[in-house]
């Protein structure tokens, strides 16, 4: 299945109506239900939010770009800044006229960092009668960042 949708929010809270003497009397409820939808084809995006509108919705919020395993992304991030350090080194190292020996420490600085791209990010309020055109959700890409502090032995 191409969709995975998760209830974030239930709410019901009772509506008030005041008469002049301001006195409280229940007029109904507000009922919020927010929900998140994961879609995983792009190109189906456009049309589930159609969708949504044309099923009652009021606000729509997103969309949202997420990694489904984002664990081995930064694994792999974290071993290629391994890897460039010793690069580096090595190009220091030489440049200095010594020879690059051992690691002594290695330590990751923060954790990875995610950019959250939020294109179009704009709150979306429609007319119930309004019939919504199909939505343009536009593709792009994220940049996973490890940085890694390594201490090599000189010799």
């Amino acid at each position: 299945m191409w969709t995975n949708i998760q209830t974030q929010l239930y709410q019901v809270q009772p509506k008030q109506q005041y008469d002049k003497n301001g006195n409280a009397k229940r007029a109904g409820y507000h009922v919020t239900n927010r929900i998140a939808v994961k879609i995983r084809d792009l190109q189906k995006a456009g049309i589930m939010m159609a969708a949504i509108v044309e099923t009652g919705a009021t606000q729509v919020a997103g969309p949202d770009f997420e990694v489904d395993n984002p664990q081995k992304l930064e694994q792999e991030s974290l071993k290629r800044a391994v890897e460039d350090a010793r690069t580096k080194a090595q190009i220091l190292a030489q440049a200095a006229g010594v020879t690059l020996g051992n690691v002594l420490t290695i330590q990751p600085l923060g954790g990875p960092v995610y950019p959250r791209p939020q294109p179009n990010r704009v709150m979306r309020t429609m007319a119930m009668d309004a019939a919504p055109a199909e939505e343009s959700i536009s593709a792009g890409e994220q940049t996973i960042q490890a940085t890694v502090n390594v201490v090599f032995e000189l010799k």
